[in-house]
């Protein structure tokens, strides 16, 4: 199960903080995957950066061989991963596909998300007569059968995040589908963005 970040942060930020900045010093490579998070680091451990460097993401599943398609004439976006209220929101994916559903395409559209969304619970009220029709909201599911989703979908979403040094772990299994992507920016800096420009 997830931890509540409002209950986990009060109570371990300080031992996150000197565990995390203990480790870091002792280390003599440290690879991340943004230059937003060197830059992150810079600001409080700027001698540490030295050690850093920028790497691609990692595959952890072979999807490529698992795309398929759909067996009728439904267009599926599906979303994976987590939604947050402060980093990660659907509002405006969820306002621009309310439009679509009212061009000569809406009757075959479907919008599926997979993943923990406890947090944005009320961005969907004002779609609450769409839901298990157009929208679908599946949950927190096992590894496979996000994949299993990820290998179904026609479309693929992405929501960065509002934060400049963190890189959805899912774009990468999103790129080695093949698939369409949209990725919605909500910040002009988005490190996904960045990292579908290559």
């Amino acid at each position: 199960p997830m931890v509540d970040e409002a209950i986990n942060h009060p109570i371990y930020r300080g031992l996150n903080h000197r565990v995390e900045e203990r480790i870091l010093r002792k280390a003599t490579a440290i690879s991340v995957t943004t230059e937003g998070t060197v830059n992150l680091y810079a600001l409080s451990m700027d001698e540490i950066t030295s050690k850093m460097t920028v790497i691609p993401p990692l595959l952890s599943s072979p999807l490529m061989s698992q795309v398929t398609s759909g067996t009728d004439d439904k267009i599926r976006l599906v979303f994976t991963g987590t939604l947050y209220a402060n980093i990660r929101r659907p509002d405006f994916l969820l306002g621009v596909f309310n439009e679509l559903l009212n061009t000569s395409l809406g009757d075959r559209l479907e919008l599926h998300f997979y993943g923990y969304t406890t947090q944005v619970e009320e961005s969907f009220v004002p779609y609450k007569d769409q839901l298990n029709k157009t929208i679908f909201l599946h949950g927190t599911v096992s590894r496979d059968s996000a994949i299993k989703a990820i290998a179904e979908a026609d479309v693929l979403v992405n929501i960065g995040n509002t934060t400049t040094y963190q890189l959805p772990s899912k774009v990468v299994e999103y790129v080695s589908t093949g698939k369409q992507i949209i990725n919605i920016s909500l910040i002009e800096n988005d490190s996904s963005a960045r990292f579908f420009e290559d």
